[in-house]
């Protein structure tokens, strides 16, 4: 019975110094490729220390949630500055058993479980669309956070279910890499039930999703926002709109700006596809009575 274990435990410990390297395939052109990439990297180095310098595996963890901070594509830089603090927070305490590691992991944890569900949120709000992945990455980062809980705290419970969290640790990234970046859940206003397909797929003609209330951005937008929105989703750029409301370009770049950030939008190139595409929601209004008021 102990070499059935022992041969388990193995077959385990192989499927998760190997399995986080599928996501990494699959998102090859995605913006989390490199995110993906540090955490396929970060896990067999530390199980490899743990077998040459017999250093448990659960010291290293709270780094590499620490380091995977650096990672995730945000424009933000909070989350770069708060990586480097709690890397530096950690070294003094590296291989001691107390509240301190799991502390500062439960910070990195938190940051990172943040940013996904801004992501969610934000993608939403954009296409109406919730991505797949995502959650089964807070899923996996709670994952990890609990087992360092443990290992301070409770390190018996761990022991006694620690196959079972190597298990969870294999087939996580193997789910995360079978939906991709792409598999998307659809919603719609009028639907009741679920689906789930590709962005890269036309939607079929009986698809049917849930209802959910859509949370639209564009009705926070002021009104000479809107009027530059609408002139981006018709194709001028910013001196013809500049032209078209007679007003100067610092004044529509001004309001670009605006428009990306309540957006959470990165580029203008980005901000007129986005304008393009949603050209049919935007609400009417007299051209006339708007460059009269613009003139006086």
């Amino acid at each position: 019975m102990g070499e059935r274990m022992a041969l388990t435990w193995k077959f385990f410990l192989f499927l998760n110094i190997s399995f986080p390297f599928l996501p990494v395939i699959r998102f090859h052109k995605n913006k989390y490729f490199y995110y993906f990439l540090i955490l396929a990297l970060i896990d067999p180095l530390y199980i490899l220390a743990h077998y040459l310098f017999k250093v448990s595996c659960y010291h290293f963890m709270p780094f590499s949630l620490t380091i995977s901070l650096l990672f995730i594509p945000s424009n933000d830089k909070k989350h770069i500055i708060v990586s480097i603090i709690t890397i530096f927070l950690l070294l003094p305490f590296f291989r001691v058993i107390n509240e301190l590691p799991n502390l500062i992991s439960t910070m990195a944890a938190t940051c990172l479980i943040y940013f996904f569900i801004e992501e969610l949120v934000n993608e939403y709000k954009k296409s109406s669309t919730l991505i797949l992945f995502m959650p089964f990455m807070i899923f996996d980062i709670l994952i990890d956070n609990f087992q360092i809980y443990l290992y301070f705290f409770h390190n018996n419970i761990l022991t006694q279910y620690f196959i079972w969290f190597l298990a969870v640790g294999a087939f996580v990234p193997l789910i995360i890499a079978y939906l991709g970046p792409n598999k998307n859940l659809k919603i719609s206003l009028n639907k009741n039930e679920i689906t789930v397909h590709s962005e890269n797929e036309p939607d079929p003609p009986n698809l049917h999703i849930i209802q959910l209330p859509r949370l639209n951005p564009i009705n926070d937008l002021s009104y000479a926002e809107i009027r530059v929105f609408t002139l981006l989703a018709e194709g001028n750029n910013c001196k013809e709109i500049s032209e078209k409301l007679f007003v100067c370009q610092r004044t529509v770049y001004f309001h670009i700006k605006n428009l990306k950030d309540k957006l959470n939008i990165s580029s203008t190139s980005r901000l007129s596809s986005f304008a393009f595409a949603n050209r049919e929601n935007l609400p009417k209004f007299n051209k006339t009575s708007y460059f009269d008021s613009v003139k006086k």
